[in-house]
């Protein structure tokens, strides 16, 4: 029997890239009761990247535990899925990723560090904000390649992260650094 593997996905990676590297039944982000949904199909992997939280109720972990003690895999990655990893991880979900790997170990903290604004589906859920994990990531590197100093990297970092999820963006943080570094920035 061909058990079927699906994947909720949404500003992450649009279906059609993520398709050509891994075939699956793409899903909108995941949201409270859409694991529940599947399980009559009898899936043998659901993998979770991101989901819904805000204007809907998240993906419950009991809803993904039914799946696992179903014998389904259940896989998260980089959001939601990631998020939801780390707290089944013990449990049996799989985690996956460099996101995955910081929450395990405690680096990242706030759910809100993966949260992203994003369009619907008519939109194809194209991301509206950046992640604060992004973020943090990119600025990482300027300063390590000398674009910017450390000092504004932290100093930009500290804006990210008091800035509300849906209104984070690189080119804010841009607008915020001093002009004699601004230009080795943006060119970065």
């Amino acid at each position: 029997m061909n058990r079927p593997v699906h994947i909720f996905l949404g500003p992450t990676l649009s279906a059609e890239e993520a398709a050509r590297i891994c075939p699956a039944q793409y899903h909108p982000p995941v949201r409270m009761g859409d694991v529940f949904a599947l399980l009559p199909e009898r899936p043998r992997i659901i993998g979770i990247v991101d989901g819904l939280f805000h204007c809907t109720p998240a993906v419950w972990h009991k809803e993904i535990l039914a799946a696992l003690s179903q014998g389904v895999i259940v896989v998260g990655a980089a959001s939601m899925g990631a998020l939801r990893a780390a707290e089944l991880a013990q449990l049996g979900m799989v985690g996956v990723g460099r996101i995955f790997e910081q929450l395990q170990a405690g680096q990242i903290e706030d759910d809100d560090a993966v949260a992203v604004l994003h369009g619907g589906h008519e939109d194809r859920y194209r991301p509206l904000s950046d992640a604060l994990v992004n973020l943090e990531h990119g600025l990482t590197l300027a300063a390590g390649g000398g674009a910017i100093s450390e000092a504004t990297r932290r100093q930009l970092l500290a804006q990210a992260r008091e800035t509300h999820y849906a209104q984070r963006a690189a080119l804010a943080l841009l607008a915020a650094c001093a002009s004699d570094e601004r230009v080795g920035l943006a060119a970065f």
